[in-house]
């Protein structure tokens, strides 16, 4: 959404450090999944007849079983076991979904409701199986970025922007979200991308910086703004290396990553908006390079 203190998993957290190993952005997108845990490789999941009908009807199954226990189970329980060996079984068949390529329509759907369960367990659950949420978490960004994909591919061709730290590695991504700091269910307006702390952070786009300074919650923050009415903004910042009113160039450097302002850790919060609105940085970014970027949704 890409968090939680329910979770106690980093990335569950909007503004959370990273963790895990590296994925590359190829595996990102569904090529070669993380593994499941042994249990479920046991018992592998297959999917029979079309993919969409057959995700559908997990994720039913599984949703219908969900708020049944979840009703029952007080809150900050630790999660059953049959209830983690269901995850384990329902994220083998959202692999097998993911390798039949499936539509637009139907990976939006498949991403919203596996989100939905996610967030919802973390609220109720105190002892969530940590590798159980970092593998849910990447199967969750592996569908939201393989749909960006295909929304990229049928938009009006225009100048990509370029991420603004290299390797990318995803910890959380936009929409809908447990905030980790508050634990309330709220939207997450932009990326966080994992940086090493004093990481070079550079601009997305030709531009002219609008804000350079301390923007409460968000830190240090720079606000870029570009033609078209687009903005982006990087938070979170240890230092500022552009003051107001300087242009710059695409990729020129606009300050060192941190952990300033309201944050879990040291990473960038990276946003767009358009006219004033909030948009999925997913939606303008054009993919890493596979040679030397990398992405790990955790």
């Amino acid at each position: 959404m890409r968090v939680a203190a329910l979770l106690a998993v980093p990335a569950l957290a909007a503004c959370a450090a990273p963790r895990g190993e590296r994925m590359s952005f190829r595996e990102a997108l569904g090529d070669s999944p993380a593994p499941l845990p042994a249990s479920a490789e046991r018992e592998r999941v297959s999917a029979v007849g079309p993919a969409r009908v057959f995700v559908r009807a997990a994720l039913e199954r599984f949703a219908q079983k969900s708020r049944a226990l979840r009703e029952s189970a007080p809150r900050g329980s630790p999660m059953p076991k049959e209830h983690a060996e269901s995850w384990e079984r329902l994220l083998a068949a959202i692999d097998d979904f993911a390798r039949r390529r499936p539509a637009e329509g139907e990976l939006a759907f498949a991403s919203d409701r596996l989100e939905a369960e996610l967030s919802a367990d973390a609220q109720t659950f105190g002892d969530f199986p940590p590798l159980l949420a970092e593998a849910a978490l990447e199967r969750v960004g592996r569908l939201a970025l393989r749909l960006a994909q295909l929304r990229r591919a049928r938009a009006p061709k225009r100048p990509a922007l370029s991420w603004p730290l290299l390797p990318v590695r995803i910890t959380s991504l936009f929409g809908r979200r447990v905030d980790p700091l508050s634990g309330a269910y709220r939207l997450h307006f932009g990326l966080d991308l994992a940086a090493e702390p004093g990481q070079l952070i550079t601009a997305a786009a030709d531009g002219t910086v609008a804000f350079a300074g301390w923007n409460g919650a968000h830190g240090r923050q720079v606000a870029i703004s570009h033609p078209g009415g687009l903005m982006s903004r990087y938070s979170h910042l240890s230092q500022l290396l552009v003051v107001t009113g300087f242009s710059v160039e695409q990729g020129a450097p606009v300050g060192l990553a941190g952990s300033s302002g309201k944050s879990t850790g040291v990473h960038l919060h990276f946003e767009l908006l358009k006219d004033g609105a909030p948009v999925d940085p997913l939606d303008e970014l054009e993919p890493p390079d596979e040679d030397d970027r990398q992405v790990a949704v955790r």
